[in-house]
């Protein structure tokens, strides 16, 4: 018949240390939980955009003109746009469609 090693028992040494302990690791967590939902951690704040209607004869170009704020570079706008919109190097859109445009 095998032998049983005798349990282990543990003491808590010092009750403030411990409940130290205890009061860090769940300020880490709250801590952490915020940072994952703000997105502090994965990648900052989420993009913001407006749902525009494609008239005839619009553009890229002229729907991002439309929407820059002053001191806005267009031509970073219209690369913003291409990106939310996975139009790549595309240059047509058609009337009746509808483009992310981002906001803020």
């Amino acid at each position: 018949m095998m032998q049983s090693r005798p349990h282990k028992t543990y003491r808590i040494a010092s009750k403030f240390r411990f409940s130290v302990f205890i009061i860090l690791i769940i300020s880490a967590l709250i801590v952490g939980i915020y940072f994952i939902n703000a997105g502090g951690v994965f990648g900052g704040e989420q993009p913001r955009y407006e749902l525009v209607d494609i008239q005839p004869g619009d553009t890229v170009w002229s729907i991002a003109a439309e929407h820059a704020t002053d001191g806005d570079d267009i031509r970073t706008l219209v690369r913003e746009i291409r990106t939310a919109n996975d139009l790549g190097s595309e240059v047509t859109i058609y009337a009746g469609g509808v483009l992310k445009v981002p906001v803020g």
